[in-house]
């Protein structure tokens, strides 16, 4: 075809189709659309928490966080029906239908201190190859069989709250580890309780019809990290208005099953040990008194700040710092509950706010006792060790197979059970390896199986590989030898 030809069809072509030039996207389009003042939500359907009435004219305190005290008391209201909205609580009073075991949780607690699983965590809180750091409270995991849970590059190994299954198991340490079991199980009720709830409220507000949810989530909890705090000098103090010191500082709980709540009972023992000496009937200490746990509660809160994105699908939006995330418009809260307490972060709650467990910096003389928070949780798939085993079941029946993407795989997942599973198992001490062995060696031994099988099977290929190479140039050093040789003659 000649040149003139091609130029006639190129604009015949040109003509019909006009080719539609690619719009300039300013920086500013490419940012992350705000919430819309009216509703809290985005134009990608993002359902942000609806914004503080701040045209209301509520007073805020200026050097403090939002409590329910004094003047601020409407104001803080108001926060909790929009902002905060999926926050509730189940307070305790005597003869509540929602009333828990109390005596019974408060017993287990003491049982399973007594048996030393409250320890403390080395954590990365800047990320992984960052200094490491002690956590100021001690914690222990109790879930379903098998369950871990990872947070700030450490992974955490659970007790089965159903208990062991040997024969020569403690009595006494299955007996509390099940009683978190009914814990998590009243717990579980109700959640879904108070989703039902939440879910007449934001159709009330959204007006939408009956047809439309607006809950995502699912009332269901596989693990809980049990956090047992005290009161301790090396507290620092909470970043923004520099009163309260942090026990737990600002945080969204990752790894968790999208959409999922969170639920928190709260009890406080009186002595800084933690342990309670029962009476020969087996009772708690009759001498601590609802009122002393309420007088140690006082000095106790729980903060929240709304943070869009800090966890959920979203978050990947946000970046590294977590802080970008604040909305500074919206006012931080500082809410004290009693002791014997539950309460709910409910449905994407966790996608857009932040929490913190704040302890008075006032210099306080009436003890802080012992808070221990239960807070269960719902994790994603991949933190059960069985579903680790099930990968390396399938990728090691590959074996015979051949090719780059079945080596690559094979190196991620020989990667994953050495760095992720086995070297996080032992290097949190003997301690740790004592106490959950009896748990947790059928699956670890079953990891290190196939591990060992997948370091075989890298050496064969490095051995294969490195033959092939020392093969190839042998054999080119014996061409280049004959070439030489054919030259010479």
């Amino acid at each position: 075809m000649s040149r003139s030809a091609k130029a006639k069809r190129k604009q015949f072509r040109q003509k019909d189709h006009p080719i539609k030039k690619r719009a300039k996207v300013s920086k500013t389009s490419k940012r992350q659309h705000l919430p819309s003042p009216a509703t809290g939500t985005t134009n990608n359907h993002v359902n942000y928490p609806p914004p503080f009435p701040r045209d209301e004219k509520l007073p805020i305190p200026e050097h403090d966080l939002l409590k329910c005290e004094g003047p601020f008391k409407q104001s803080f209201q108001r926060a909790l029906e929009t902002a905060y909205e999926g926050f509730v609580t189940d307070q305790y009073s005597e003869g509540d239908k929602c009333q828990f075991d109390h005596e019974s949780i408060q017993q287990a607690l003491i049982n399973l201190d007594d048996y030393g699983l409250f320890r403390t965590d080395v954590t990365q809180p800047f990320g992984l190859g960052t200094k490491c750091a002690k956590t100021y409270v001690t914690r222990c995991l109790i879930g379903d069989e098998g369950t871990t849970y990872k947070y700030l590059g450490l992974r955490m190994f659970a007790y089965p709250w159903k208990g062991s299954k040997q024969k020569s198991s403690d009595k006494n340490l299955d007996a509390a580890l099940h009683e978190i079991f009914k814990l998590n199980e009243r717990l579980t009720e109700r959640t879904i309780f108070h989703l039902e709830e939440l879910e007449k409220k934001r159709c009330e507000r959204l007006k939408e019809g009956s047809g439309l949810k607006t809950i995502n989530g699912r009332a269901k909890f596989d693990i809980t990290l049990i956090n047992r705090m005290i009161d301790t000098p090396e507290l620092k103090l909470e970043p923004t208005k520099h009163k309260d010191r942090c026990s737990v500082s600002w945080h969204a709980d990752s790894s968790l099953e999208h959409f999922s709540t969170i639920a928190v009972y709260q009890t406080f023992l009186h002595n800084e040990s933690g342990k309670e000496s029962p009476t020969n009937e087996g009772q708690i200490k009759k001498d601590r008194t609802l009122h002393r746990e309420d007088e140690m509660a006082k000095r106790w809160s729980i903060a929240l700040r709304v943070a869009h994105n800090s966890e959920g699908p979203g978050a990947s939006r946000r970046g590294t710092d977590i802080d970008t995330a604040v909305v500074t418009e919206t006012p931080a809260l500082s809410i004290s509950l009693p002791s014997r307490s539950a309460y709910y972060l409910l449905d994407d709650f966790n996608h857009h706010h932040q929490h913190a467990v704040l302890v008075d910096g006032n210099g306080s003389q009436q003890s802080a006792g012992v808070r221990y928070a239960s807070t269960h949780r719902l994790l994603r798939e991949g933190h059960n060790v069985n579903f680790m085993i099930e990968r390396c079941k399938t990728t090691c029946s590959h074996f015979h197979r051949k090719g780059a993407k079945l080596w690559k795989s094979e190196q991620l997942l020989l990667y994953d059970i050495e760095c992720d599973w086995i070297r996080q198992f032992y290097v949190q001490g003997q301690g740790h390896k004592d106490n959950l062995w009896k748990y947790w060696s059928t699956p670890i031994c079953e990891l290190l199986r196939y591990w060992g099988q997948l370091e075989s099977r890298t050496k064969q290929v490095i051995d294969l590989l490195s033959n092939a190479a020392i093969a190839r140039c042998e054999k080119g050093e014996r061409s280049d030898k004959e070439e030489m040789l054919s030259r010479a003659d």
